[in-house]
């Protein structure tokens, strides 16, 4: 693996949460390849058994790209048919990895975000972009199709229609049209206004429960893969979790004291 580091990384210790900043330095598209990949799934594994954030934000370093998908420049241009399977079968594993942390993520978004780049948004709980951001699924114009959930997640998020328009066009849309359609939470004006945007966002959150709040990511999130009558049995498992925890204790108790809660520390 490349010493060259791709994310810096800063945790507040206060908020508990982490700001990842990709940026590769040998790539101002921040272009995903194996590097950036095994990267991001060692910072990301230790948080799926031991969880240490209570939010995650994920923002480029560049001002004008998030990123423009995979390096076909470098590591998609140059494999064969098993290296290929080997390389969107790891992408594909480190953005669901992504999207099962127990914290609340968000991705901030400013110029291009295209193939690859959209997709590892797609796999955060919520975007975040600039009102000029480009945002595009392309892989048509090369003969191929998403590789890293957009054929499944994008669909999730604004609908079949519009997420074949995306994907069978290969035509990018703005930022703005991304928040009408659903993709985007919420647009800003400037690269300078997203972290902002993302922490004001993740501050209204963290009042919450970290235990409901991953437990309500993870009711949905199975539960949407399931028939409507085994999702709603696995809800009710979930909800008999949460009844158990001291969470639920916390929050009855203050509803009865008529004061605001203090959520136990989630470390299990």
């Amino acid at each position: 693996m490349s010493t060259e580091q791709y994310f810096r990384q800063e945790l507040d210790s206060e908020t508990g949460v982490m700001t990842l900043t990709m940026q590769r330095p040998d790539n101002n598209r921040n272009q995903i390849n194996t590097v950036l990949l095994e990267q991001l799934r060692d910072i990301v594994v230790p948080e799926l058994s031991h969880p240490r954030w209570r939010g995650l934000v994920i923002i480029s370093g560049y001002e004008k790209v998030f990123s423009t998908g995979a390096d076909i420049d470098g590591d998609l241009g140059k494999v064969d048919d098993a290296g290929a399977h080997r390389f969107v079968k790891l992408g594909s594993d480190v953005f669901q990895m992504l999207n099962s942390l127990r914290c609340m993520s968000v991705s901030c978004v400013a110029g291009f975000a295209l193939g690859g780049g959209l997709e590892l948004a797609q796999a955060t709980d919520f975007r975040i972009a600039t009102a000029s951001a480009r945002l595009g699924q392309p892989e048509i114009n090369l003969g191929m199709i998403p590789g890293w959930g957009g054929t499944q997640r994008l669909p999730r998020l604004i609908g079949p229609q519009k997420a074949r328009w995306m994907m069978y066009s290969g035509e990018p849309i703005t930022g703005r049209t991304g928040m009408e359609w659903g993709l985007i939470d919420e647009v800003v004006d400037s690269y300078a206004e997203l972290l902002p945007a993302a922490q004001k966002m993740l501050a209204k959150l963290l009042t919450k429960s970290s235990r409901a709040l991953a437990a309500a990511k993870r009711a949905m999130n199975v539960g949407t893969e399931m028939s409507l009558r085994d999702g709603l049995d696995y809800e009710v498992e979930v909800f008999s979790y949460c009844w158990g925890t001291p969470d639920r204790q916390e929050g009855f108790a203050a509803h009865f004291e008529k004061r605001k809660p203090v959520w136990p520390p989630y470390t299990d």
